[in-house]
């Protein structure tokens, strides 16, 4: 299931619902994803903004946490600066085991619109003559804080997130044609995803909507999504998790 929301003259006004689709046309459009399987109603009093908790948004993952089983779910709809305030822009992470330990940090655009946080795509640069380094598209979040709900913190949890792309043709000035953007929805598997539980000590790859056990419990949760595709910039549309 998709919604169609208007991102310019009357933001966040529904356009129209519809049936989950690969591309979407969304010149002066935006895009809520719902999670695989998941259907809300939608009717006059429906909409997608604000989000708090009684808009769509809200509503498709709170029927995505009744399917899990779990109590909780926090998720983030990267709608704009607002939601950006759980990224971390400025920290370097240190993921592997040594000698094989690569660092981290952000190689992204935020976006002031939803759809439109962008993990740039990766790239070799040269370190020395004989040596280069791929540089990939990194986001980071900081450290998410569960403790009002799981004082004692939780043992597992869920990860969900949603990725896309975005295709653009060219103006023909000669048969009048504009430039016309197309949202293409991707695999959650376009982003590796890490999480670490443990304030950065320890980071472990993790699979969109698969349980994750914790290796102690905590109530401190952090992700990394990282872009590898040479070819693709690929945008993070939410993520979040459910515990």
């Amino acid at each position: 299931m998709q919604i169609i929301a208007d991102s310019l003259r009357n933001f966040g006004q529904i356009i129209q619902a519809q049936p989950s689709l690969g591309s979407v046309v969304v010149n002066g459009r935006y895009v809520v994803e719902s999670p695989t399987g998941v259907e809300v109603a939608v009717d006059e009093n429906s909409y997608v903004y604000p989000v708090d908790g009684g808009d769509l948004k809200s509503l498709m993952m709170s029927e995505l946490l009744r399917s899990s089983g779990y109590s909780y779910v926090y998720f983030n709809p990267l709608n704009g600066v607002a939601d950006h305030s759980d990224l971390d822009s400025s920290s370097e992470v240190l993921v592997g085991v040594f000698p094989n330990i690569t660092r981290y940090s952000q190689r992204a655009q935020l976006g002031l619109l939803p759809n439109t946080t962008k993990l740039l795509k990766a790239f070799e640069v040269k370190t020395d003559p004989v040596t280069t380094e791929t540089k990939v598209g990194v986001i980071l979040t900081k450290e998410i804080d569960i403790s009002l709900n799981a004082v004692a913190g939780v043992s597992t949890l869920m990860p969900y997130w949603e990725a896309h792309t975005f295709s653009l043709s060219h103006e023909n000035e000669d048969t009048n044609t504009p430039v016309i953007k197309t949202y293409e929805r991707l695999e959650p598997s376009a982003l590796q995803v890490y999480v670490t539980t443990d304030g950065g000590a320890f980071w472990e790859e993790i699979t969109h909507l698969q349980t994750y056990t914790l290796s102690a419990p905590s109530a401190s949760i952090q992700f990394l999504f990282i872009n590898n595709s040479t070819t693709t910039d690929v945008y993070l549309n939410a993520f979040g998790f459910m515990y």
